[in-house]
């Protein structure tokens, strides 16, 4: 508001109203007074978005303005079409009061630029040969477009940036490509890189023949390499003196026409062999004992051209003791420079002469007697034997017998004798394994001499039991302990084996699915009493002939359980099968199909969808209309054993409607370092990620800062239809922490309803410790004598969320002192006036 005019009012109000209330009392007539509208202060300019080529200004956001009283700004003439370059247009500020303020025009500057383009697709580039520029390659198809959504093609040609670049190696290279537009007036060329692949003139490398260590490089012949035109191979350094081992060596091709190709180098791999070593005297190796390990054989007399070092070949072998006679061992004469000289090898004779027998470590031998023990079960220590083995041991008490140790391959012969002491044995009886008989006793099994059952009588039963005998043996026999008549001896009891004389045979056919007790039986005839079952039937029945299995089971638990087969007539099942209860978990529904998940995998249903017309095996339907009730049935599927089963009751679904189309582009409410608001729609879900998640919330958390996130939206899926399509991608990219620190609060002017801070750039400003924001640093009509918590920080950007904000508490000044006046004149000046 113009301050002149706001003094005048301010005036012209208080002499009204002042002589108003002289006219009251005295009975005098009021006057009217007629008021001109006020011209608003702008301030601060709007700022104006920038637009391309062939937009209006309508296109242009204004934003950032504002005047000292409320009211809109706007375009005086939106539908104007700017030319190229920064426009001056002109603005109108309308007051939202139009009885008492006036609108208010300004120009702002829009800058209207080219417009943008992208690739919608690529050129292909030709390939080129190593040497040459990419001019070689040309470049074939691709086209340029504003918007890759819609693809429409901006007319324009395809060039290389760099025409004379040529390419240092084979495979591809990302070379620049400029798009120029023909309309350069409206579009900005475009930049970008495509890939050009560059193949060798060389199709195949030579190979390089191996050479020896002191040869030089130039030894080694090069062959086999190939190249697409004409042209020689060489090495590059053929006198380099290599030491023994793989090489990496640079040879080069020349071509012959080298104003079209360039020389090439190129990397071949040489094998450098070691030198062999030149052998002026044989080694020979020191005689050995028998016992001796071959490394206490000294090699000695070998002299070489070159210095070394000599050592059995096979490291192991250093710790063989060598039978005696002559061997053949090899050695290895080692060069210092074992990178450039191979190893020497060569056999050398060991002799080994044969070693004098050690004494037996055991002479001396104790057993219980037992019988048919001889000198042998006794074990001489290694080398040595009895000199009679097959002694019988028929004696108790001490015996000396003579043992030898013969001349062997590594041993010398020898003689010496050794002591057997025999005690007396426990009696001890082993008895076979016998099969269980009727009426059999304990006296029917005959023992050895000396041996008698405690009880005879006794009838062994089926199992492994011990059974009391008594052990008595002839007074002349020295070997055993004279009596026991409590020695438990093991016996085991086998069952028996029934003897089937005829067995059960079917004697009525068996109808498949039914029990397969319902089968008759032509009764059999065992030795003993007992039963004849029917065990199972084959795993792959077939109607007609077929293996059926059966049993005899004892009614005596001695006897065996005995198997046997036979053959039954199978034919085909002719009553109808009920369907299985809920043989389905869930019903899986889209547009075009119908899938009854399986609770178990039942291969013996099919299933129908025409109320029994078609069936299909399988219980997932295919290729149906959206939008459709089906009604599914399903049964037993007729095959060569059963007929087909009842038809289950009717199962009715509907196939979804088919997927909607798309949404619109999702809209962007609010965005943060973190979160994204998108506009709410109902009944649509969301996605960050171009569709790969979904969720219903249109609010995004947790996001990286300073990231793009590529939001889509559909309508979701519901009981009566598919997802629909996604939406255009909107790319939203979060905002940066605020790394800014706002500038202390000054102030400038302090009365008692009003605290003006200086302004500083970027910066907002709260009265009431951030609660609320303002632009302007300027806070009027506040109470007088009132502390605020006035704070100030960065604002918000579109790339930054608001920065750390600052704060101070200020208290205004007090008003007039003269109560009476401030009520009479209803308002409080400008006057500023100290605490």
């Amino acid at each position: 508001m113009n301050k002149k005019i706001s003094k005048l009012s301010f005036l012209i109000i208080f002499v009204l109203t002042f002589f108003g209330a002289l006219n009251f009392a005295f009975g005098e007539k009021a006057y009217a007074v007629d008021f001109l509208k006020s011209t608003p202060i702008i301030s601060k300019y709007p700022t104006a978005s920038e637009i391309h080529v062939g937009q209006a200004l309508s296109e242009s956001t204004l934003s950032g303005g504002y005047a000292d009283v409320p009211g809109t700004i706007k375009w005086k003439n939106p539908g104007y079409v700017p030319a190229l370059g920064i426009n001056s247009c002109t603005a109108i500020f309308t007051p939202n009061d139009s009885n008492h303020y006036k609108s208010v025009e300004f120009n702002v500057n829009v800058t209207v630029t080219k417009w943008n383009l992208k690739i919608y697709t690529s050129p292909k580039a030709s390939e080129i040969h190593l040497g040459q520029s990419i001019s070689e390659s040309t470049l074939a198809g691709g086209n340029a477009v504003v918007n890759v959504q819609y693809g429409h093609s901006v007319p324009g040609t395809f060039s290389w940036q760099n025409p004379d670049f040529i390419p240092s190696t084979v495979g591809s290279h990302d070379c620049a490509v400029v798009f120029t537009p023909a309309d350069l007036n409206t579009y900005e060329p475009l930049v970008f890189n495509i890939s050009v692949y560059v193949r060798n003139i060389l199709i195949t490398n030579p190979k390089a023949s191996s050479i020896t260590y002191g040869e030089p490089l130039s030894k080694s012949v090069l062959s086999d390499g190939w190249a697409c035109v004409p042209g020689t191979f060489y090495w590059e350094n053929p006198n380099l003196l290599l030491n023994a081992g793989t090489h990496t060596c640079t040879a080069t091709f020349t071509p012959n026409d080298l104003n079209k190709f360039k020389k090439i180098n190129f990397s071949v791999t040489v094998k450098v062999k070691k030198a062999p070593v030149t052998i002026y005297t044989f080694p020979q190796a020191t005689p050995l004992v028998y016992g001796q390990k071959l490394s206490e054989s000294q090699i000695y007399n070998l002299c070489a051209n070159v210095p070394g070092f000599t050592d059995w070949k096979y490291p192991l072998e250093k710790y063989d003791v060598l039978s005696a006679g002559k061997h053949y061992r090899w050695i290895t004469f080692t060069p210092r420079d074992t990178d450039n000289y191979e190893p020497f090898s060569y056999k050398v004779e060991v002799t080994v002469y044969k070693a004098p027998p050690s004494p037996p470590s055991k002479k001396s031998f104790s057993a219980t007697y037992k019988p048919n023990m001889r000198l042998s079960d006794f074990q001489l220590p290694d080398g040595w034997e009895w000199k009679n083995p097959n002694t019988l041991i028929d004696f108790t008490g001490n015996r000396k017998f003579k043992i030898y140790r013969v001349e062997t391959d590594n041993y010398l012969a020898a003689k010496d004798y050794a002591t057997v002491d025999i005690t007396k044995a426990s009696p001890k009886l082993e008895l076979d394994d016998i099969t269980y008989s009727e009426n059999q006793h304990l006296y029917d099994i005959k023992l050895p001499k000396g041996w008698s059952w405690n009880d005879p009588q006794k009838t062994p039963t089926v199992d492994t039991e011990y059974y009391k005998a008594t052990f008595n043996p002839d007074k002349s026999d020295n070997r055993f302990y004279r009596f026991d008549n409590n020695v438990s001896v093991k016996m085991k009891v086998l069952k028996a084996s029934p003897t089937i004389t005829k067995w059960i045979e079917p004697s009525s056919d068996y109808v498949y699915g039914t029990d397969i007790n319902s089968i008759a039986k032509a009764p059999g005839k065992a030795s003993v009493s007992g039963n004849f079952y029917w065990d199972k039937l084959e795993d792959d029945l077939k109607i007609g002939k077929n293996k059926i299995y059966i049993k005899f089971v004892p009614d005596n638990s001695n006897y065996l359980t005995v198997y046997d087969s036979s053959f039954v007539n199978v034919i085909k099942n002719n009553t109808p099968e009920s369907p299985p209860k809920n043989p389905n978990n869930k019903i899986i529904i889209t547009d075009v199909s119908i899938l009854f998940e399986k609770k178990d995998e039942i291969d013996a249903l099919e299933y129908s969808k025409d109320g029994g017309k078609t069936w299909q095996a399988s219980a997932a339907f295919y290729n149906l209309t959206p939008n459709t009730t089906y009604k599914f049935i399903y049964r037993y599927k007729n095959t060569e054993l059963r007929c087909a089963g009842k038809n289950s009751s009717e199962i009715t679904v509907k196939t979804k409607s088919s997927a909607p189309e798309a949404p619109e582009k999702v809209e962007i409410i609010k965005k943060t370092n973190c979160t994204v608001t998108l506009k709410y729609v109902p009944g649509q879900e969301y996605s960050k990620d171009g569709g790969k998640t979904w969720q219903d919330s249109p609010e995004f958390y947790n996001l990286n800062e300073n990231t793009t996130y590529s939001f889509v939206t559909r309508i979701k899926e519901t009981d009566e239809h598919m997802p629909s399509f996604i939406s255009e991608e909107n790319k939203i990219k979060t905002k940066s922490l605020s790394k800014k620190i706002p500038e202390e609060l000054e102030i400038i002017k302090k009365t008692n309803h009003e605290i003006i801070f200086k302004g500083n750039s970027g910066q907002e400003y709260s009265k009431d410790g951030g609660k609320t924001w303002q632009d302007s640093p300027e806070f009027k009509n506040l109470e007088g004598s009132t502390t605020y918590n006035f704070a100030t920080r960065f604002k918000e950007t579109e790339e930054y969320v608001p920065s750390q904000s600052i704060t101070k508490d200020v208290k205004t000044l007090s008003w007039f002192k003269n109560v009476f006046w401030n009520k009479f004149i209803g308002i409080f000046t400008n006057v500023s006036w100290k605490e």
